[in-house]
């Protein structure tokens, strides 16, 4: 049952296109996005390959990059909890912990189908509540693939994978 990330041409033509069309990344539940005022740009969010306090390299600091270009980030810890939460790092980025099961690995564990729901719905529902019209997901580690997945039949929004490393290498 392992989907693959797949990526597609994008032209300006198509783009163009693609702004107003269902699934254009747009928080598509009308009960949601009928009253918010949306934001403009497009949010990130970021299911990284390391924690953001653990050390700073590229997800950190395409993060800051994003958010200093006016963008808003959802940067997600590693560890779960009963609910989603998020705290500010800093300026534009917010770390984000995610439903699911408490002590779950992500360099050595698969999230349950209950969890990869669990996770995705709350972040679409946050965005939803932050007034987030437009957003992007970055995938960093092959543990966030049912999330994102997820997220993108839902909402329609892009995906990016960001191989950081060679996973195969990793026990």
């Amino acid at each position: 049952n392992a989907q693959r990330l797949t990526a597609r041409r994008r032209t300006s033509e198509t783009i163009a296109a693609e702004e107003n069309a269902p699934g254009s990344g747009r928080i598509a539940d009308s009960a949601r996005s009928r009253a918010l005022d949306v934001k403009p740009g497009y949010t990130i969010v970021c299911l990284p390959i390391l924690e953001w306090s653990f050390r700073f390299q590229r997800p950190q600091q395409l993060a800051r990059r994003f958010a200093r270009a006016g963008h808003d980030v959802l940067f997600a810890k590693h560890s779960f909890g009963d609910a989603l939460t998020t705290h500010p790092i800093e300026a534009g980025i917010d770390e984000v912990e995610l439903p699911g099961t408490p002590g779950t690995n992500p360099y050595r564990d698969r999230p349950s189908d209950a969890d990869v729901k669990r996770m995705a719905d709350a972040l679409l529902a946050h965005l939803a509540e932050r007034g987030t019209g437009r957003f992007v997901v970055v995938v960093q580690l092959p543990f966030w693939s049912g999330v994102a997945i997820r997220m993108r039949e839902i909402a329609g929004c892009d995906l990016v994978y960001d191989c950081m490393d060679l996973h195969a290498g990793f026990s």
